[in-house]
């Protein structure tokens, strides 16, 4: 994963990006960024347009990237999501000891 995406994305700049590495699991296509097939310049170039000609759709998909980075890519998030996933592991544990599972 690239992390100059998610230095882009921390500092509300909206992004277009080739479809490779981690770049599809950061970017919701369309709300926090958008995905291009790699090697396709004209997609690039297409992705690109749009948000040239429109600011307040670059401040949009830009305020979606950083929200995006904050809930999911800073310290803060990654804690919650560990704090998430081990909640899950031990109500799964707690219920294969109640015969549940």
């Amino acid at each position: 994963m690239s992390n100059a995406i998610l230095e882009a994305m921390a500092m509300e700049l909206p992004v277009v990006v080739t479809a490779v590495g981690g770049a599809p699991e950061v970017i919701e296509e369309g709300c926090s960024g958008f995905l291009v097939g790699y090697p396709d310049s004209s997609a690039m170039a297409a992705r690109l347009a749009p948000l040239l000609a429109d600011p307040a759709l670059r401040r949009r998909v830009g305020a979606a990237a950083r929200q995006r980075v904050v809930a999911s890519y800073s310290a803060v998030g990654m804690v919650r999501q560990l704090e998430d996933l081990y909640a899950r592991l031990l109500d799964g544990k707690k219920l294969q000891r109640q015969g549940r599972v």
